[in-house]
This record gives C-alpha cells, structure tokens and sequence, in this order.
C-alpha cells in the first residue's frame, strides 16, 4: 500500500489499465474456454438420462427452504457438527377399494401366432391388478451430514455479542 502511495499517478494509471485489461483477457479466455469443453464433452449428460428413466419423488421447494431455515438454527451446536435436519417423503399407499368388496384384477385374452406355424393362434390370458395409490407424507427426519449453515450463523451471533460487549 504504502508502494502505491508513493507512485506517480500517470504510472498508477497505466498499472490500473493494464491491470484490469489482463483481468478482462483472462476472465473472456476462461469462458470461452469453459463453453467449449461444455458443448463438445456435454458433462452430466448420463446423469441427466438415469435420471428421466427413474421417477423420483421431489420434495417441494417450500420443504426444502423450510428446511434450510430450520438448519440455521440449530436445536443442538454439538448435534450439528454431525447432523442436519430433512424433511423425509414417507410412501403411504392407500388401499384401492373399501375391505367388504376388493378389487378384482382385469382379465385380457390375447391370441399369440405359434413359433413354428404362424397360422395357428395360441390363446393368452393376462391379468392384470390395478397399482394401489400411493401419497407421500412428509415427516422430520435427519441427515447425517454436517450442518455448516447452524454453525456459521451461531459463530456469527457469538461473534456479533461479543463485539457489542
């Protein structure tokens, strides 16, 4: 600091300028960079196809700030070095038909050509049962991950008291 303090201005100008044109050619070379292994080497593409094959339940964007909120503020500083508060989907399948009358699975014939002479139809009944229902019920659960935001935010309440005393 005290070396800037001492230098002509003329020459703390063009120091500036080029500073800040070496920043701006380094900041346009890493993104251009960055766009171009992007679009030829497409990462989390097979993430992205496992996961439309598999039909996730998501939890709602209200649970998960909830949930963060709940995590600033920790019921238990040593509790939060090891574990942080999730709200978990619990499945809860919901019986199809009332118990006095079940329900009974759909029958289909289907006629199949035989292997060795398609002319002939082999008969082929397939049942079917109807899915139960299935609704998903949010309950407290934990993680067991550290809960960097609980102690961050109690670090800078203790801080901010102990500044004001």
């Amino acid at each position: 600091m005290s070396g800037l303090a001492t230098m002509d201005s003329s020459v703390c100008g063009k120091m500036g300028i080029i500073t800040l044109t070496y920043y701006l050619w380094t900041t346009f070379l890493a993104v251009t960079t960055g766009i171009i292994l992007v679009t030829s080497i497409h990462p989390g593409a097979a993430a992205q196809k496992e996961e439309y094959t598999v039909s996730k339940v998501v939890l709602s964007s209200a649970d998960a700030l909830l949930d963060l909120i709940r995590n600033m503020f920790p019921s238990n500083l040593i509790e939060a070095s090891f574990q942080q508060y999730r709200t978990v989907l619990v499945p809860v399948v919901k019986p199809s038909g009332s118990p006095s009358t079940p329900v009974k699975p759909r029958s289909y014939v289907y006629f199949v050509p035989d292997a060795e002479n398609p002319k002939i139809q082999q008969p082929l009944l397939l049942e079917i049962t109807p899915s139960p229902d299935v609704t998903y019920q949010t309950m407290p659960g934990t993680n067991n991950e550290m809960n960097v935001l609980g102690i961050v935010i109690f670090s800078a309440t203790i801080g901010t008291w102990q500044t004001l005393m």
